[in-house]
């Protein structure tokens, strides 16, 4: 787990650019998830909203030009390779955590359920790391840093 300073709801509050995405599976072999360049945004709003959109940069554009007519390899590469979701959050400072309730997105079986992220701020940077997680029936950590736009 990270080790945080407390964190204020409001410190949360805005557009955030992804910095970097790893993977730190339990056996200690790290991933650079989403590929060497992942690109995303992480929005918290006023209202208790929160969205997610994480992609490889270097996802093959579909030949077609069509969403509905991609191949099976390009549809699955480009779900593989992208993450998203919106839904509510709340934060709780004295565990240096915010918890995201999850209404929809990439992943279906995250809908309805609470997602653990645990927080800490640093040089203008927010560190986000996840509860373990299944990626390719391993046992995962995702490590996610963010800045603020």
């Amino acid at each position: 787990m990270i080790k945080s300073d407390l964190l204020s709801p409001e410190q949360l509050i805005g557009v955030w650019h992804l910095v970097s995405a790893t993977g730190l599976f339990e056996q200690g072999r790290t991933t650079a998830l989403f590929g060497a360049n992942p690109i995303g945004r992480l929005i918290y709003d006023q209202q208790g909203t929160v969205s997610l959109q994480i992609t490889a940069s270097d996802v093959p554009l579909f030949l077609s030009g069509d969403r509905q007519q991609g191949t099976e390899q390009e549809v699955r590469t480009a779900f593989e390779n992208y993450s998203g979701y919106f839904g509510t959050y709340e934060v709780d400072v004295s565990s240096a955590m915010v918890i995201h309730q999850i209404e929809g997105g990439s992943f279906p079986n995250w809908r309805n359920t609470k997602q653990i992220r645990y927080l800490k701020m640093a040089d203008g940077l927010l560190y986000m790391q996840t509860t373990p997680i299944r990626l390719r029936d391993n046992a995962m950590v995702a490590k996610l840093v963010w800045r603020r736009l």
